[in-house]
């Protein structure tokens, strides 16, 4: 009975932070939206820059979204080569080196759509664009690998 008792609690436990991890990325989609309509005011960008923008981010999603489609698909036939009772090195380097090409074609795209959308500033937008960029560097720190919180602490 106490097993019982203590099993459930773990249970809804689990299941509170796992609604928790859930809203907390609602919330950082909800902030990253935000955070683009503050760029667009703390730039002060005219309509057509505005539209040339959407343009330029249109032209380079459309480029993209393919690419991280299969870098997915790729993901997945290395996790199902990885699980296999006798791995296939070969195959698994083969998937790693197209993994990376694909991240560099995404690198690229995004790279050229940056370049894009700041030739469309003025020299005062373009330092505060360059503010920004430095400002989400430091904000985003979370996201490097090294500052990342173990699994065992993740969302379980």
């Amino acid at each position: 009975m106490m097993t019982t008792i203590l099993a459930s609690s773990f249970t809804i436990a689990s299941a509170q932070k796992g609604r928790q991890c859930q809203q907390d990325g609602k919330r950082a989609h909800q902030e990253c939206t935000l955070n683009n309509q503050k760029g667009c005011e703390i730039l002060n960008l005219t309509d057509n820059q505005k539209a040339k923008f959407e343009k330029i981010k249109l032209e380079g999603d459309k480029k993209v979204i393919p690419l991280k489609n299969e870098l997915n698909e790729l993901s997945a036939r290395k996790t199902t080569l990885m699980s296999a009772s006798k791995i296939d090195k070969k195959a698994v380097n083969k998937v790693i080196k197209d993994m990376s090409a694909k991240r560099e074609q995404i690198q690229l795209i995004r790279t050229e759509q940056h370049i894009s959308m700041r030739t469309e500033l003025t020299e005062k937008q373009k330092v505060m664009w360059d503010k920004m960029k430095q400002n989400r560097k430091h904000k985003s720190g979370h996201k490097n690998k090294k500052h990342r919180k173990p699994l065992s602490n993740c969302c379980r």
